[in-house]
């Protein structure tokens, strides 16, 4: 099990219901709640349906001392006894602060698998859980060129897309990981990963991606792909500059992976990576300090007589702003017809 990619597979955070989720999240350390959750989830991942509400052990001791010893048996057998010793004893003093009744947990060691573990390794055992899900707790991980492992965090597109596109993909990423260092694979690994589970907002299966990336197809996509992620990124209050730097890096990538690979064919036109300019003169500045520009002045404030009430003086000045307001509406929507009747 990778303790990195537990935290971005879908099927473990999707494993615990949000009422068992919270209760855990309450009850663990705090410095160590997320890492409590995220290893106990991945385990009831392996042989419980989604949304576990944990019903059965919260109402039987003679339950949770069964799922406790089948917890161990999956952390000593997942990981060496060290880092398996600090996981369950967290997860120990968790359960034991929320449960009514006192619970007779295993001894367990960071230094050995003892009797008592190598039993709750056999009952984990029992369990007979399928190799393919134990598998998919490893993630998807590359090697740098110095031999460094590096995860991918795809799971958001193997959930949506299944294993077959999944797989023909990682095969190319892994052979790029092997001609990068480190240093510089690791952000062109994240900037691919979130180009491709963006790819889920706009297909529904797999043959619905195939069929987007055809030549004559696969420009069009990606920049529909773009725009919504650009939404996404400002409505984070993000740099605009920042993302189109992020989006030709990923494209980059994604062309050396899938296409100069040969997996996906030549697009008819080039894939957009337009450059950000930023305004070295912008033609107008948000007053701060109570103060305005002369423009704005002249626009707002002139030709109000002084003779008049306040009251009318305000909404006069309103009623001129909200004139400005439906102008500058009104542009943006002309705009915007002319660039959606254009595409």
């Amino acid at each position: 099990m990778n303790p990195v990619a537990i935290k971005s597979l879908p099927a473990v955070q999707k494993a615990l219901s949000p009422a068992f989720k919270k209760l855990l999240l309450d009850n663990a350390p705090k410095n160590r709640s997320v890492m409590v959750v995220n290893n106990y989830a991945a385990y009831i991942s392996t042989f419980k349906a989604p949304g576990y509400e944990a019903l059965d052990i919260l109402n039987s001791p003679e339950y949770l001392l069964k799922q406790l010893r089948g917890f161990v048996g999956f952390m000593y057998s997942q990981y060496d006894c060290s880092p398996a010793y600090d996981v369950t004893r967290i997860i120990f003093r968790t359960f034991e602060a929320f449960a009514k009744y006192k619970i007779d947990t295993p001894q367990i060691s960071a230094t050995r698998v003892s009797e008592g573990i190598g039993q709750c390794i056999d009952e984990f055992k029992g369990l007979q859980i399928k190799p393919e899900c134990l598998a998919y707790l490893d993630g998807w991980q590359l090697k740098s060129k110095e031999g460094k492992v590096l995860n991918f965090a795809i799971g958001k597109f193997h959930e949506a897309f299944g294993d077959k596109l999944t797989s023909d993909i990682y095969h190319y990423v892994c052979e790029y990981g092997t001609t990068q260092k480190s240093t510089t694979l690791r952000n062109h690994v994240m900037m691919l990963a979130a180009l491709l589970n963006s790819f889920v907002t706009h297909c529904n299966s797999a043959d619905d991606l195939r069929d987007q990336l055809k030549t004559n197809k696969l420009s069009a996509f990606l920049e529909k792909v773009m725009w919504c992620s650009f939404s996404s990124h400002l409505a984070k209050d993000n740099k605009s500059a920042i993302f189109f730097d992020m989006w030709a890096l990923g494209i980059n990538v994604f062309r050396i992976c899938l296409i100069d690979s040969g997996l996906i064919n030549e697009p008819a036109r080039p894939i957009l990576t337009p450059l950000f300019k930023e305004d070295s003169h912008p033609i107008a500045k948000i007053a701060s300090g109570g103060k305005l520009t002369s423009s704005e002045e002249k626009l707002w404030l002139a030709s109000i007589p002084l003779n008049i009430k306040d009251e009318t003086a305000i909404q006069i000045i309103e009623d001129r702003l909200r004139a400005s307001e439906e102008h500058v509406r009104a542009s943006y929507h002309a705009v915007f017809q002319r660039i959606k009747e254009k595409h």
